[in-house]
């Protein structure tokens, strides 16, 4: 498990060829970090970050899927909504809802969809826009927030998971099966 581990954060990792250090916190080189259009949201790893490579304690979930409503009413109510299936049994993609301004009774809603389809694409979100604060408070409403342990997150903000994608194409090509392994299976509380 420790050797998974390392080959996870080997490729999703702070690349010493290539990356800077910036104030004892490691981060994408400043070129590609100048790049990118939300330098907010580039990965960091902080070595003295310890929590993210500790078993979260146990807790006590309320499932908000069960408080929502099967017809989704209170998630489509108003809107000029498209919705269509991935597949027949898994995955629906939904057009014309704006996840940042859901109540807690759409929330629940939502938490229903995605139980009964397993996977739900949202286009055009805003969430990229926002403060860390309101779409960390956006998530808690679903429960605890997960901190990953092996790949890198905005500075100073470690529930965040940052799946990177340097601008280097043959770097990518030869990491890429380990960069799309970001599951948690072996966690005190599954992820995946």
């Amino acid at each position: 498990m420790l050797s998974s581990i390392k080959q996870t954060r080997d490729a999703n990792d702070f690349n010493k060829a290539t990356d800077a250090i910036i104030d004892g916190v490691r981060t994408v080189s400043l070129d590609n970090l100048e790049k990118l259009k939300y330098p907010q949201w580039a990965p960091s790893w902080d070595p003295k970050d310890q929590f993210r490579f500790k078993n979260p304690p146990p807790f006590k979930h309320t499932d908000r899927g069960y408080f929502g409503d099967p017809a989704f009413e209170n998630l489509f109510a108003g809107k000029n909504v498209e919705h269509k299936p991935l597949s027949p049994k898994l995955g629906t993609e939904i057009k014309g809802v704006q996840l940042s301004t859901l109540t807690d009774r759409q929330k629940d809603d939502l938490a229903l969809l995605v139980e009964q389809r397993g996977v739900v694409v949202f286009r055009e979100q805003d969430f990229k826009e926002l403060p860390f604060d309101d779409i960390l408070k956006w998530g808690d409403y679903f429960g605890p927030l997960h901190v990953h342990p092996t790949t890198g997150a905005p500075r100073g903000q470690p529930q965040f998971h940052i799946v990177y994608r340097r601008a280097n194409r043959e770097e990518q090509i030869n990491k890429l099966s380990n960069n799309y392994v970001t599951d948690l299976s072996w966690w005190r509380y599954p992820f995946c």
